[in-house]
């Protein structure tokens, strides 16, 4: 499956105005939602939570935002070369954590499917991602100039496809498991 660029193009230029707007685009605007804080503002079961798990790691900064219609709280970090996002409701509850990786690091079935899904495309940045006990990974790329953004599960297997729009709003398709599209209300996984 090759993305079609003329798809990534209509839908950044589609129009739509809130999440779940489509089955088949929905809207996310990450910007308005995370909101810079001062690490000292972070609750300090957040901080505990990630002091424990990442002793070593140098905190580069915190946000604020909602998750799921929850506060959460995201703390940036590097740790040796590894770069590193986690996300925390404010009782310490872990959401998600994200770190950037090398695209030879990849699964050998997530290594393929990106060389035909993404064979013209410049990659930007590769991510790791683990919510509870699912591993996923977060490739960001550019065709023309434009962003997109592309979910694989470790088989290789498309979850979602999103491509920035001209507002910073971000445009996406949602695989469901029989290979249709769905809002990510009814199940998509990041």
């Amino acid at each position: 499956m090759k993305i079609n660029s003329t798809f990534v193009l209509l839908a950044c230029a589609g129009g739509l105005s809130t999440w779940g707007a489509s089955t088949l685009l929905g809207i996310e605007n990450a910007a308005a939602q995370e909101q810079t804080v001062e690490c000292a503002d972070v609750p300090a079961a957040v901080r505990t939570a990630f002091q424990k798990a990442y002793p070593k790691a140098t905190i580069q900064g915190c946000a604020k935002e909602v998750e799921d219609d929850k506060t959460a709280y995201e703390i940036s970090s590097t740790e040796g070369k590894t770069r590193r996002d986690v996300l925390y409701y404010e009782d310490g509850t872990l959401i998600v954590v994200e770190e950037a990786i090398d695209a030879a690091e990849l699964p050998t079935e997530v290594q393929q499917a990106l060389s035909e899904v993404l064979a013209d495309h410049k990659i930007e940045l590769v991510e790791k991602l683990r919510h509870d006990d699912i591993v996923t990974y977060e490739i960001k790329s550019k065709h023309g100039g434009v962003p997109l953004e592309i979910v694989f599960d470790a088989n290789g297997k498309i979850l979602k496809i999103a491509a920035a729009g001209a507002e910073g709003e971000e445009k996406s398709e949602e695989k469901s498991e029989s290979g249709g599209e769905e809002d990510e209300e009814e199940g998509g996984e990041k």
